[in-house]
């Protein structure tokens, strides 16, 4: 299953986002009747903020009926099931019902690959831990949410064919821009970094999100993420000499080979380059991170975790990575002074990323009183339209 790649702009509410009909996201849970119990008690706890619906049930031939009359968003399967195997009732509903993100329950880290013919899916090894479920269950969301993407875009252009998408791809590649947004001291408001914002001039595939789940479709999220960094570099070797820059990478782009390589075009910026990586999406399907991000930083990358908060793959995405800086999801930090729950959440993260010497980044700041308040809830960086819009001018 192709990882639903980040918009690049910050959060997008999966978790909350309705479906067309006005209900929330359903995740379906098929499985015998003992593991299933726990296994819908655990992604229940797990997503009890997000307004999300779990519903479990035992019968494969149910899940089928279900799936013809609802829309269901995830549906999970043990590997197990009564009358047929997991993987091959993810196989048929990739088959029926292919805009369903498919996840099969298993206790085997590794599954053999003729028996998952056919069903695409992504694989939930460690059922019983609760971060690695939210994170796989967040994960085939977002994969699910850019496959909405792309069937709207394929509605607003007239039901246009892979070959026509493929065009509007090359398009958007071939007139891709950067924007930057200023991130600042809470000294002084001085700039230290910028975050650069993928743009386009294409008609067809203008916005992010748009992009994003056009190459999520056409499995070239390696070929997007490496013209970004062509575009970022270009501008980082003209813009000021003694700033930081942000640069978002999906999860799954650390799997890319050309990214530790000396031919990958930010390699000779890496000392100024910062990193994001998302805990909007997980990283239990990138193979060896621990050597994958201290690869990085023998380059001289330095590392942060984007959107930290949003709940996708909880704390384990912090520790796993060891960053250099932190950002908190913007949906966090929106209206934090009328919300003592959150500000409680950021406090105690900001004391903790404190005492490790991680600095911590409030990103969508539109007011001074969000502002106000975040500083006295110790934010060393500030991000948001209070200081500046994305803009192709390097200030």
């Amino acid at each position: 299953m192709q990882p639903g790649p980040y918009n690049g702009q910050g959060a997008m509410g999966l978790a909350a986002t309705p479906s067309a009909r006005g209900e929330p996201p359903l995740i379906l849970m098929v499985g015998a009747d003992d593991q299933l119990a726990k296994l819908a008690a655990a992604a229940r706890a797990v997503l009890s903020d997000t307004g999300l619906e779990v519903r479990a049930i035992g019968d494969p031939t149910q899940a089928l009926e279900i799936l013809q009359n609802e829309r269901v968003d995830v549906i999970v399967a043990a590997d197990a099931l009564p009358k047929m195997a997991g993987a091959d009732l993810l196989a048929q509903v990739r088959h029926r019902f292919p805009a369903t993100a498919r996840v099969l329950a298993t206790t085997q880290d590794l599954v053999p690959a003729d028996q998952l013919q056919g069903a695409d899916c992504a694989l939930l090894t460690r059922p019983g831990d609760p971060d690695h479920l939210a994170g796989c269950l967040h994960g085939a969301l977002e994969s699910r949410a850019q496959q909405c993407v792309y069937q709207r875009w394929r509605e607003s252009h007239g039901g246009r064919s892979r070959v026509q998408l493929e065009q509007c791809f090359e398009d958007s590649l071939a007139q891709m821009w950067m924007a930057f947004q200023p991130i600042v001291s809470r000294v002084d408001g001085t700039i230290i970094a910028h975050e650069a914002l993928m743009r386009t001039h294409a008609e067809s595939l203008r916005s992010p999100p748009e992009i994003l789940g056009a190459a999520a479709e056409l499995d070239r999220l390696f070929d997007l993420e490496r013209r970004v960094r062509e575009r970022i570099a270009a501008q980082i070797l003209e813009g000021p000499p003694d700033l930081l820059y942000f640069v978002n990478l999906h999860p799954a782009s650390l799997t890319d080979d050309l990214l530790y390589s000396d031919d990958d075009p930010l390699v000779s910026c890496a000392p100024r380059v910062v990193l994001e990586i998302t805990e909007r999406a997980s990283l239990h399907d990138v193979s060896d991170i621990v050597n994958r991000i201290q690869s990085l930083r023998d380059r001289g990358y330095l590392i942060a975790v984007d959107d930290l908060g949003a709940g996708y793959a909880g704390l384990t995405t912090f520790v796993t990575l060891r960053p250099d800086f932190v950002k908190f999801d913007m949906l966090l930090v929106r209206d934090i002074h009328k919300s003592l729950t959150n500000s409680r959440l950021v406090k105690a993260l900001s004391e903790i990323c404190k005492d490790i010497g991680v600095l911590t980044i409030a990103e969508g700041i539109e007011s001074v009183d969000e502002r106000d308040h975040v500083l006295d809830l110790g934010c060393d960086l500030l991000q948001g339209y209070l200081y500046g819009r994305p803009s192709s001018e390097l200030c």
